[in-house]
C-alpha cells in the first residue's frame, strides 16, 4: 500500500500486515488532480491548484491527530498499472475501512457551520453524494469528517449526529449502517442496489467496480466491456449468496430480457425489501444454458395467461410497519402464451430458450416435453410448449391492480399465503448483457 508522509509530503510503500495507521481522503475528482507520476515529478514549490490542495490539506488534517500518514486515489494508485489498478479497486472498501479517519471534502459547499438552514441545504445538493465511488467511502469509513469548500468542518457521521441524520436522508442509506459498516453485509442485495440507484459514474464500467466492496467480491477489471461489468458483478453476487432479491428490479429499457438488471439504476424507487427464507429449494447458478433457478411456479387467479415465481424475499410496507410484511411478498410475474411445437419430440427438456418471434422481437421460450402430466399450456403427442415474455407490471397494492412501466423485466406482488401452490421446476433464463 503506498502511503502519503503527512510532513515530509512523500510516497513510501508497505507491505502486507506491515501498513501503519493512516488517514484517507474521501474527494469528487477535478479536472487537474495530481497524479502518481505527476506526484513524482512536481517540485516542491510548483505544487498548486486545486488537485495539490487536496493532498496538503489531508496532510495538515492529519498530523493534527497525529496521524504520519494519509492516502488519497489520485496519486497513491499508479494507474498506468493494469494489475495495480485491479488490486486497489478491489481493495478499497478494506482501505477505507481500515484507515483511522476519513476526511471528507464538499468543495460545492460553502455555508459555514453557524448557517444550519443553508449548510443542510448545500449539503443536499453537494455532487458528492450523486457520485459511484463515494458511496463504498461513505459506508466503509467508521469516522468520517466532512469539510466545507474552505476545508473547514461542518459535520461528521457518528450515532446521534444531526449531520449524520441528514446525511441518511440525502442516500436513502439507515442509521444503523451508517453507524457500523460491519452490520452492512445484513441489508439485502437489493437493498445496497437501491442505494447506488441514483448515483453516477464518468466510465460506464465503473458502475460496477464501485459496488465490489459494498457486496464483498472480486472480479478483474475490463475497460471496454461497459454494461457487461455490471452483469459480471451480478453473477460473482449470486455464486456469494443464495439472495434472490436481486431478481427484484425494473426497467424502463424496452427489449432487455433476463433475470438480472442492466444497471443498479433498475433498484431506483423501490421500498425497502428484506429477505426472508419462505420457500426451501436449491441455489440458483449459472450454467451454459443460463440462470438456472428452481422456483414454485404460482399461476394468478382468474388471469390463466400468467403465472408468478415467488422469490424469498419481501418488500416492507412504505411506513415502515413490519407487522405487515406478510402482505408484501415479491414475485416475477411472467406473461403466457401457449402453442403447439411442430419442431420437437421425444423425452427431453429445454427450458428458457430464446428464440424471435414474428416480429423480430426476441421472446423467452419455456420448453416442458414429457409423455407425462404437461406442467401447464397445451398438450399433442405428449409435447408441450410454453411461450414466456416477460410483462412490465408493478402491482398497486392497494387498487390490485397492474400498471405498466413498458419494461422488459419486473416483479410482482402478491400474499404470501398463496405462494408456492404449484410445481417446482428448474428453468433456465437467457440473459441479455452476457
Amino acid at each position: 500500500m503506498r502511503l502519503i508522509h503527512t510532513t515530509f509530503i512523500a510516497f513510501c510503500e508497505f507491505e502486507g500486515d506491515h501498513v501503519p495507521d493512516y488517514a484517507i481522503v474521501s474527494h469528487r475528482w477535478a479536472s487537474n488532480e495530481v497524479s502518481f507520476q505527476i506526484f513524482l515529478d512536481t517540485a516542491v514549490k510548483d505544487r498548486v491548484g486545486t488537485g495539490w490542495t487536496k493532498i496538503i490539506q489531508g496532510c495538515r488534517m492529519a498530523r493534527a491527530r497525529r496521524i504520519r500518514w494519509l492516502w488519497i486515489d489520485t496519486c497513491c494508485i499508479d494507474k498506468r498499472s493494469s494489475a495495480e489498478l485491479t488490486e486497489s479497486v478491489n481493495a478499497m472498501f478494506r482501505y477505507y475501512q481500515q484507515a483511522r479517519q476519513c476526511f471528507v471534502f464538499l468543495p460545492d459547499v460553502h455555508a459555514c457551520p453557524a448557517d444550519t438552514a443553508e449548510l443542510k441545504a448545500q449539503v443536499s445538493k453537494s455532487v458528492w453524494f450523486t457520485r459511484g465511488w463515494t458511496l463504498q467511502e461513505l459506508l466503509a469509513s467508521t469516522i468520517a469528517t466532512f469539510y466545507n469548500s474552505d476545508f473547514k468542518l461542518i459535520g461528521l457521521k457518528a450515532r446521534d449526529s444531526s449531520f449524520c441524520r441528514t446525511v441518511s436522508l440525502i442516500t436513502g442509506v439507515s442509521l444503523a449502517y451508517l453507524h457500523d459498516p460491519s452490520v452492512i453485509g445484513s441489508a439485502s442485495v437489493a437493498e445496497r442496489m437501491r442505494w447506488a440507484s441514483l448515483r453516477r459514474t464518468t466510465r460506464v464500467e465503473d458502475i460496477a467496480y464501485c459496488l465490489l466492496g459494498l457486496f464483498g467480491v472480486n472480479m478483474p477489471l475490463l475497460y471496454g466491456e461497459e454494461t457487461k461489468a455490471f452483469m459480471r458483478l451480478q453473477i460473482e453476487i449470486l455464486r456469494k449468496t443464495e439472495d434472490e432479491s436481486i431478481f427484484a428490479w425494473h426497467t424502463a429499457t424496452r427489449g432487455w430480457k433476463g433475470l438480472l438488471a442492466p444497471s443498479p439504476a433498475s433498484f431506483a424507487g423501490t421500498r425497502v425489501v428484506e429477505v426472508r427464507e419462505i420457500h426451501k429449494r436449491t441455489p440458483s447458478s449459472m450454467t451454459n444454458k443460463g440462470l438456472q433457478l428452481s422456483l414454485a411456479l404460482q399461476w394468478v387467479p382468474r388471469e390463466r395467461t400468467t403465472i408468478l415465481l415467488p422469490l424469498n424475499c419481501v418488500a416492507l410496507p412504505d411506513d415502515g410497519n413490519t407487522a405487515e410484511v406478510i402482505d408484501y411478498q415479491i414475485a416475477i410475474r411472467i406473461q403466457v402464451t401457449s402453442t403447439l411445437d411442430a419442431h420437437n419430440s421425444g423425452l427431453r427438456v429445454l427450458e428458457g430458450e430464446v428464440l424471435s418471434g414474428s416480429s423480430h422481437e426476441r421472446k423467452l421460450i419455456f420448453r416442458h416435453i414429457s409423455n407425462r402430466m404437461c406442467t401447464f399450456g397445451y398438450t399433442k403427442a405428449g409435447r408441450t410448449t410454453t411461450k414466456m415474455r416477460y410483462d412490465a407490471n408493478w402491482i398497486n397494492h392497494a387498487s390490485g391492480n397492474w400498471s405498466a412501466y413498458g419494461c422488459a423485466n419486473v416483479v410482482g406482488i402478491f400474499p404470501r399465503a398463496s405462494a408456492g401452490n404449484g410445481m417446482t421446476l428448474p428453468v433456465y433464463f437467457k440473459q441479455d448483457g452476457i
